[in-house]
């Protein structure tokens, strides 16, 4: 149910925000974290740099005593260095709300965090399909939970350093 709910969220995201755009990207990333993200041009910024949506459902793996499931939702944006539309190396920011629900050492838990998020990596584009490699490195600046556990600790160990792969289409 927790994942058809994140699955919700996310073409809700995608199907608002994909309108605004004449030009966008759908990826997919992961190792770290399944995420979808959406990408679409800045009008007044002629292709360098980009608004990004994104969702998150995945379990990640915080130990044996963690059975969780992260949910995120957010935006940032990407600015291309490399002067090509959406392509390149490029550096990025980004803002989400997360939160871990399910079980903790047998018993019900659920933390909330507000996550910053920087990026940098290479996005290789051809014609209408892309292939993006990259690190990101995350900061949880608030957290809480419903548990015992150190929730900032948990929310830095599921996102903190993560090196990712994507591929998707532009539209």
């Amino acid at each position: 149910m927790r994942k058809a709910l994140a699955a919700v969220v996310v073409m809700a995201l995608l199907l608002v925000a994909a309108p605004a755009a004449l030009a966008a990207s759908v990826g997919l990333y992961s190792p770290a974290v399944r995420t979808v993200e959406l990408e679409m041009p800045r009008d007044d910024a002629q292709g360098l740099t980009s608004w990004n949506v994104f969702g998150v459902s995945d379990k990640p793996s915080l130990g044996p005593e963690f059975d969780v499931t992260l949910t995120g939702v957010g935006g940032g944006i990407r600015y291309y260095l490399d002067g090509v539309d959406r392509g390149g190396v490029y550096l990025g920011g980004y803002a989400g709300l997360y939160w871990m629900s399910g079980k903790y050492s047998g018993s019900d838990t659920l933390a909330r965090a507000v996550v910053l998020t920087a990026a940098s990596g290479y996005k290789w584009k051809f014609s209408d399909f892309f292939i993006d490699m990259g690190a990101r490195l995350s900061f949880p600046l608030s957290a809480d939970t419903s548990s015992s556990y150190d929730a900032a600790a948990a929310f830095h160990e599921a996102l903190g350093t993560q090196v990712q792969f994507g591929f998707g289409i532009s539209f």
